[in-house]
């Protein structure tokens, strides 16, 4: 158990019916830069939309995106997808076409204030 673990308290019927127990570490991301300024991977666009090839990779999924990942470090997320296509040794065009790492494209209007995403707290 880490700083940061979130624990689910079970009731007692819950803790003698003796089902697995997964802890999921909760992080905390950066915030939203603003529309055109560099990317800092705070992966809320992944978080609310999936693009069309995460649609293609994860036929009937929804948002958060399944290929949004947390770094190790907990300070930022990467594409799932985009790595598999530098591990294989390929151009990163998802990468390109997507502009991720170029500037945040997305709407500074998009973050609506009651958001459930404005706290930027992920499961990972």
């Amino acid at each position: 158990m880490m700083a940061g673990d979130v624990l689910k308290v079970a009731t007692i019927a819950e803790a003698e019916s003796a089902v697995d127990v997964v802890l999921h570490p909760v992080v905390r991301l950066p915030p939203k830069p603003r529309w055109g300024t560099p990317c800092n991977g705070c992966g809320l666009c992944c978080a609310i939309e999936l693009c069309v090839a995460a649609e293609v990779a994860f036929p009937g999924a929804s948002a958060p995106c399944p290929a949004l990942k947390i770094r190790g470090d907990g300070k930022s997320t990467y594409c799932q997808l985009v790595a598999v296509e530098i591990a294989a040794g390929m151009t990163p065009m998802l990468q390109e076409a997507l502009g991720i790492g170029k500037g945040c494209s997305m709407s500074d209007e998009a973050q609506q204030p009651n958001d459930k995403l404005t706290n930027r707290h992920f499961r990972l």
